[in-house]
């Protein structure tokens, strides 16, 4: 079975062009410049699936002609990567079943406490989201049907999840990992890993980082995502690795899945 995973933001916390910022990737007309914040959508067996809703979720879905989301996966709770979620609302509009919302027990615990509105009786519309909560990784579970691999990693003292679905998997803002969970994603041909930039950052592996973790896996096509408004993809894409290519909003990848 065939699938495509479409990259709706590829940017980092800031976005790019960042604001205020006169660098030449901030000021650049490439659209490969301009970043909305990280988040995917997995479309498999007539399900449509949203990774993460970034604060330009209403952007993404409008630019990509989001009608219908059948699940959300929640890798962590940073702002980037869940102060969308409300926008979300718009697909239970008219008493619509929830929609089911896969996250960890920690994320599920900061998460609802914020947004606890989402889940008392009012006449107000919210997201209305029906919780399902990984209680360990890695583990492989289903989600909407479909078999995953999940693993968890941390990024300073957040515990963010990363996934296998077919022969896929995205790993974003990941930094500090064991490598015996990276095991569980062995077999996959395509990687999407967050790498900030070429350089050390503290919550961030790097590029270099990144491609080794890549290498480790033996997967065949590497896309680099949560990219900083630093990086020029006309200046990047002819420096990395032929089978290493930086992530752009819109890109559509082909995936395979078998039961």
């Amino acid at each position: 079975m065939k699938g495509i995973v479409t990259i709706l933001g590829s940017g980092s916390s800031t976005g790019t062009p960042m604001i205020g910022c006169r660098c030449p990737t901030c000021l650049s007309s490439d659209v490969k410049n301009q970043r909305l914040r990280s988040s995917i959508l997995i479309e498999l067996d007539q399900k449509k699936i949203l990774v993460d809703a970034s604060p330009d979720f209403r952007q993404q879905a409008l630019k990509e002609k989001i009608t219908q989301i059948d699940g959300i996966i929640l890798t962590h709770m940073h702002f980037d990567h869940i102060a969308g979620i409300d926008d979300t609302r718009v697909f239970t509009f008219g008493h619509k079943s929830p929609i089911p919302f896969l996250l960890t027990q920690s994320a599920w615990e900061d998460f609802s406490i914020k947004y606890r509105y989402f889940f008392q009786e009012t006449k107000v519309s919210t997201a209305k989201l029906n919780p399902q909560i990984l209680e360990k990784t890695p583990i492989q579970t289903q989600f909407l049907g479909l078999n995953f691999t999940f693993i968890s990693y941390f990024q300073s003292d957040m515990e963010v999840i990363g996934f296998k679905l077919g022969n896929f998997a995205y790993l974003t803002d990941i930094k500090t990992y064991d490598e015996k969970s990276l095991d569980q994603l062995k077999g996959v041909e395509i990687l999407v890993i967050s790498a900030l930039k070429s350089e050390m950052t503290p919550f961030h592996i790097n590029f270099d980082q990144a491609i080794e973790i890549s290498q480790k896996l033996n997967v065949k096509q590497v896309y680099l995502t949560h990219l900083s408004h630093e990086i020029n993809a006309a200046k990047w894409e002819f420096q990395l690795p032929e089978n290493v290519h930086l992530a752009y909003d819109g890109l559509k990848i082909e995936v395979k899945y078998e039961r």
